[in-house]
């Protein structure tokens, strides 16, 4: 990629900046506005832009000064100053102005070079004489605003790194003072700065340049901005638009790990898939994080203040994300400062919440996850923990599918890549998605609400590729389509997958939830009987096995072969004794075979497991009852009634246990509750009526068989009619 220049776009043509600028247009059409209303002002707003490294400050800087150099309005009244990058002269307040005065002369050579030299003879005699820094402040002010009424054209200086400028090159406030002062009472000068962070100087009420810049902050990249860049430097290069393809593994993969930095994002890719084969890609791999992974983090990290710094060290050293508490035990930060220092950094863009935001419990990340492989590679002192840093390259930069292709070589390669897949299953490389897993939730959803079907499955394709279990988001999924279009999208989509890999788990997993949600149990019990055929119980994917053997359950249960059910629930709950639900439904299974004592030992596994669950309560009531256990029902149906106090059901049964006790009492407060909760019972009605009738409550009883019989004038069931 000769032509382009991802660390400084100053020097691409004007015509190349502009076709590769992507989603920063409001910003410029602000600021070209700004400069444009103020061209007659007699006070001047300045600008701020803020952003971290590559986020495309310097393009915006370097756009503003080739569209107001070549507009023939703007360039009439502005005369646009770039000051140089990285502006290494400045040490005081005296040595700025004349950095500006030399930048200006630097300008006029091309069109006015008799000005140029009055300037540089001015410069000259500065140096000569032995005069103050006042005097010099004094004598570089006067000759600018002598050029502005000379030229007719006030000065645009646009200045990169303020940060630099106003705390490492200017560290006495009161020349910052003066400065501001100066450009408040004279309109000579506009300035539009950058900084890659919200800088002390700016920040605090107290500041000298408080509230005197109007700041912008530039906002990562969405992942289409991205795709949409990549084309762009595509094209740039005589590439077509379509080699960066959108669903891209490899492209998602980048984005995700780089936070949508386009800097960085466009040198890792473009270098990597530059190279053929594993052994390329890890040797390109292992000279961006030595080279100019180097430079760039080494370089960012220089800009955090010392109290920020800690965090995103701890951060990239953690095996898994963080919460607030857990960065102060790391970094020995106070406790008190954390939240303030998390939310600037999540201002600069460097950190981000992972999970929804719930005080002292947030987990949170770094935006850039590239950074821990960099941070370990540069921090290693050992072979070991090097080649951890490869590994954890190749498990995330490769599909799981590519890594098992390479995994059989019996030379090095083979032996990172089975590396790479064994860490593939470990926390570590979820912590590295889990944003991307709580982003990819919610865009699953908003693709649900506008029925872009074909985003959703491609989204879940990816949330599996890097260890999201899809089996827990499948059947809402499926519910969701089918309350909306019907199930044929959602089979249709399935049956197509299963055709071009017939042995894909999770697509026949979704169609078996289609099936059973469609009542065509038998077809979806052969789907799964299938699929479970060929999948092996230590697989990687186990969440996914367990829950095809759940459905195969509820399969086999929906034809009433409850032998069968309870045969797959058993093997769902010894592949994963932790899954309420499943102890739930062997205990239904159980039951339907009068098998009472195993249906509670299995309802009490699911309530020990859920105990706030209301409904596994009231069914471990239901499998005592039968068993004749009224004592140890009651103790079960009150707790369901107790999480669950609107249920009328629960109320009911709580109070057939306490009449099989006699105590009528107490039932005939159960059937009351159970009555007012759903008056339209006639059951119910009837149960309050025998309860107070064998109280010799006669008019009572009365009262509750005539409503009853009101209710179901037809139910011979009802006790006294």
């Amino acid at each position: 990629m000769q032509l382009l220049y991802p660390y400084t776009p100053r020097k691409m043509p004007f015509e190349d900046l502009k076709s590769t600028f992507v989603a920063r247009e409001q910003l410029i059409e602000d600021l070209i506005s700004s400069i444009r209303e103020q061209a007659d002002k007699k006070t001047l707003q300045h600008w701020m832009v803020i952003g971290t490294r590559g986020m495309g400050k310097s393009h915006i800087i370097t756009m503003i000064y080739h569209m107001v150099e070549q507009d023939n309005d703007l360039g009439s009244r502005w005369m646009p100053v770039l000051m140089n990058e990285e502006e290494q002269g400045i040490f005081s307040l005296h040595t700025l102005f004349i950095r500006i005065m030399m930048k200006l002369s630097e300008e006029l050579l091309v069109g006015d070079k008799e000005g140029s030299a009055k300037i540089s003879a001015v410069i000259d005699g500065m140096r000569s004489a032995n005069n103050s820094q006042t005097d010099i402040i004094d004598s570089a002010v006067a000759h600018l605003k002598d050029y502005v009424a000379s030229s007719g054209k006030r000065l645009l200086v646009l200045l990169e790194n303020a940060d630099e400028i106003f705390t490492k090159c200017l560290p006495k406030n009161n020349e910052i003072k003066q400065f501001r002062h100066i450009l408040q009472h004279n309109n000579f000068m506009m300035l539009v700065a950058s900084s890659p962070t919200f800088f002390e100087g700016i920040r605090e009420s107290k500041a000298p340049l408080y509230d005197f810049f109007r700041i912008r902050r530039l906002d990562l990249l969405s992942f289409d901005q991205a795709v949409d860049l990549l084309r762009r430097w595509a094209v740039l290069d005589k590439k077509p638009a379509s080699f960066f393809y959108k669903d891209d593994y490899k492209l998602k993969v980048l984005y995700h790990l780089t936070g949508g930095n386009p800097r960085i994002l466009l040198f890792l890719y473009m270098t990597v898939t530059g190279e053929e084969g594993i052994h390329d890609a890890v040797d390109t791999f292992s000279a961006l994080l030595e080279q100019d992974l180097s430079t760039y983090y080494l370089n960012r990290m220089r800009d955090l203040s010392n109290q920020v710094q800690p965090i995103v060290l701890a951060l990239a050293e953690s095996e898994y994300n963080l919460t607030q508490m857990e960065i102060v035990r790391k970094t020995f930060l106070p406790a008190r400062n954390i939240g303030t220092a998390i939310v600037r950094l999540e201002h600069d863009g460097l950190v981000k919440a992972v999970t929804e935001k719930k005080g002292k419990n947030t987990l949170y990340a770094l935006t850039d996850q590239l950074f821990r492989l960099w941070h370990q590679w540069r921090t290693s002192v050992r072979d070991r923990q090097i080649i951890g840093a490869i590994v954890e390259f190749l498990a995330i930069w490769y599909s799981k599918t590519e890594l098992t292709s390479m995994a059989i070589c019996e030379d090095l390669t083979g032996t990172h890549c089975r590396e790479a897949l064994q860490f593939r299953g470990t926390e570590k490389f979820k912590g590295y998605w889990q944003a991307f897993h709580t982003e990819s939730e919610k865009r699953i959803q908003q693709y649900l609400r506008h029925k872009d079907y074909d985003s959703v499955f491609s989204t879940i394709d990816l949330l599996n590729e890097t260890g999201y279990q899809t089996d827990k988001l499948i059947p809402d999924v499926v519910e969701k389509i089918e309350a909306k279009d019907g199930l044929e999208k959602a089979e249709k989509y399935f049956r197509d997958k299963i055709d071009d890999n017939p042995n894909e788990i999770e697509a026949n997993l979704g169609l078996a939830v289609t099936l059973i949600r469609k009542k065509d149990y038998p077809t979806a019990q052969k789907y799964i009987e299938k699929t479970i055929s060929f999948t092996s119980f230590k697989s990687s994917n186990r969440e996914t096995v367990v829950q095809l053997w759940h459905n195969l359950g509820a399969a086999r249960f929906k034809q009433d072969n409850y032998a069968g059910a309870e045969e797959a629930f058993l093997k769902a709950v010894n592949l994963a004794s932790k899954v309420t639900g499943c102890w739930n439904n062997l205990g239904v299974a159980r039951g339907m075979q009068d098998n009472y004592a195993g249906a509670e030992e299995a309802f009490l596994k699911a309530v020990r497991l859920a105990p706030k669950d209301a409904g596994y309560w009231d069914n471990l009531g239901a499998a005592r009852f039968k068993q004749d256990n009224y004592a140890g029902a009651e103790k079960a149906y009150s707790k369901a009634v107790k999480l669950a106090s609107k249920v009328a059901g629960y109320w009911n049964n709580l109070g057939v246990a306490r009449f099989k006790q006699d105590n009528y009492a107490g039932a005939e407060e159960a059937y009351s509750k159970a009555v007012e909760l759903a008056p339209k019972d006639a059951s119910y009605w009837d149960n309050l009526g025998v309860a107070q009738g064998i109280q010799d409550n006669h008019a009572g009883a009365e009262e509750a068989f005539l409503k009853a019989v009101e209710l179901a004038p037809k139910d011979a069931s009802i006790k006294f009619q």
